[in-house]
């Protein structure tokens, strides 16, 4: 733990943007890298057990773990769709009275950047209070609605539109 905070603290550059916001990058380059890897390593294993016309990869015995390449693959899917907002979802859910604080907005800030709720308050010109009420009331069940109707994302086999 001392190492990571030693690293943490040597790394992190404010003048970048909120720690959040940079944690995530570093986060998503991390599994990125970790990703290659595995990659590599796996077809490093497979060539060496390859034999004439049978091939043994011992990591086809093993359960498979979570798929970070699908993950970064979602994650940027629903970036995407936040950026988009094809329907007009998330612009059009607003607080009353101030349609700059939007779901989509509000939902960038918040998570794709790392913005603290005081913050995102301050850009809306909205109270804190009313962005996070805003937040639980509406937007969150705007996401939820994302993510399920893309459960494909997930690679799920068996889902419902």
């Amino acid at each position: 733990m001392l190492n990571l905070t030693k690293t943490l603290c040597n790394k992190y550059d404010s003048s970048r943007g909120s720690f959040l916001a940079w944690f995530n990058t570093c986060l998503r380059h991390q599994y990125t890298d970790e990703i290659r890897a595995a990659e590599r390593h796996r077809s490093h294993k497979q060539s060496v057990w390859q034999s004439d016309d049978v091939e043994f990869d011992p990591l086809d015995r093993v359960a498979s773990g979570i798929d970070a390449t699908l993950l970064l693959k979602t994650w940027e899917s629903f970036v995407q769709w936040m950026k988009d907002d094809p329907d007009n979802f998330l612009k059009t859910c607003h607080i009353e009275n101030n349609p700059k604080a939007n779901c989509q907005l509000i939902a960038y800030l918040r998570l794709v950047i790392g913005k603290e709720w005081q913050e995102i308050a301050r850009e809306t010109g909205s109270s804190r209070g009313a962005v996070t009420s805003h937040w639980s009331r509406k937007c969150e069940s705007l996401m939820r609605q994302w993510l399920e109707e893309n459960q494909r994302l997930f690679g799920e086999d068996n889902y419902e539109r």
